[in-house]
């Protein structure tokens, strides 16, 4: 109710000000942004470690993997559609989507939320 998200949507450019401007500085910054409901934006119709890999096309498997089993999906879970993750595992997938994701300024809109 006071505004938070949506400053937050101001700065990564997802919403326009109604007077004044707002803008990212000159000092080569890549902004990774966290969405407070970041696992309503996962694909359904892909799998766990697709989602991971469509997000960081250049990673290695194996390590995409690992990171993986350190948010908790091991074995079968990787191969799991996200439609039928429970919310907490959607929630973890997304995290580590971010995770992959390159930046230099990170904003997180209510990560645990959830």
């Amino acid at each position: 109710g006071a505004g938070k998200s949506t400053l937050l949507r101001l700065i990564m450019g997802r919403e326009g000000a109604q007077a004044g401007s707002v803008r990212m500085g000159e000092h080569g910054i890549v902004p990774n942004y966290f969405e407070q409901n970041q696992a309503e934006a996962l694909d359904l119709e892909l799998t766990v470690l697709d989602t991971l890999v469509q997000a960081s096309p250049d990673a290695k498997l194996a390590d995409l993997k690992a990171l993986l089993g350190r948010m908790m999906f091991s074995g079968l879970a990787m191969d799991k559609k996200v439609k039928v993750l429970s919310g907490g595992e959607k929630a973890r997938l997304a995290l580590a989507k971010f995770m992959c994701t390159q930046g230099t300024l990170l904003v997180l809109d209510e990560p645990t939320n959830h």
